[in-house]
């Protein structure tokens, strides 16, 4: 009789190492899963990452299509809007110099490359907005240059400084008047910088992308 019950206690136990060994191995089996999608977690989560979407205010539609006109990048927001009392509206923008922030989502990296524009000094810059683009040239009132505001994607550049046109050289390097830069009525420039929303990295700005133009009007001054 001890001999049975012993027999049967050895056989219990030996059951009770084999379902705990099968535990073991199920939980060994749920951990490693749960570690193998962790990881693939956090491979798929990028370091870098932008903060925002960039957006401006919504304007009426012959405003709109002079800034969609001045786009040269849609990932850089160029909207550049000039105001003078009662009056508003668009210059023409010729770019001229930039930087590009490229994301790699496959390697988690950015890259940048600055350039410049084919227009990236002003002689030919303003040859190419006032001998070729004087009709896209919008034409401003006043009786100082200091009731111009310039905005960037809505927000005013203050200090930004308006300058006049002078005579430039043409290709033949002679001195050229453009018509209309007389007593009262000038040509008129500033520079302006468009920038696109920064590639984030452990909360700080990394790269951003941008796009710098001379912005091109006329202004006639009154009385």
């Amino acid at each position: 009789m001890k001999k049975i019950l012993s027999l049967v206690l050895i056989t219990i136990f030996l059951s009770a190492i084999l379902i705990s060994c099968g535990n073991v191995n199920e939980v060994t089996s749920i951990t490693q899963d749960t570690v193998k999608t962790t990881e693939a977690t956090t491979k798929k989560t990028p370091l870098y990452y932008t903060e925002y979407t960039f957006t401006t205010y919504s304007e009426p539609s012959d405003i709109q299509e002079k800034i969609d006109r001045n786009s040269v990048n849609n990932n850089i927001p160029s909207k550049v809007i000039i105001t003078c009392g009662e009056e508003r509206d668009v210059p023409y923008l010729v770019i001229c110099e930039g930087q590009d922030a490229i994301y790699d989502p496959e390697r988690d990296v950015v890259s940048t490359s600055s350039g410049l524009g084919y227009a990236n000094i002003l002689p030919v810059a303003a040859r190419e907005a006032i001998t070729n683009n004087t009709d896209k040239l919008p034409v401003f009132h006043a009786s100082s240059l200091d009731e111009l505001n310039v905005f960037v994607n809505d927000v005013e550049q203050k200090g930004l400084e308006c300058k006049t046109v002078e005579t430039i050289r043409n290709s033949e390097n002679q001195d050229v008047d453009f018509e209309g830069n007389t007593d009262g009525r000038y040509y008129m420039y500033c520079k302006v910088k468009c920038l696109a929303p920064p590639y984030m990295k452990d909360g700080k700005a990394y790269a951003r992308a941008s796009a710098t133009y001379y912005a091109f009007f006329i202004v006639e001054i009154t009385e």
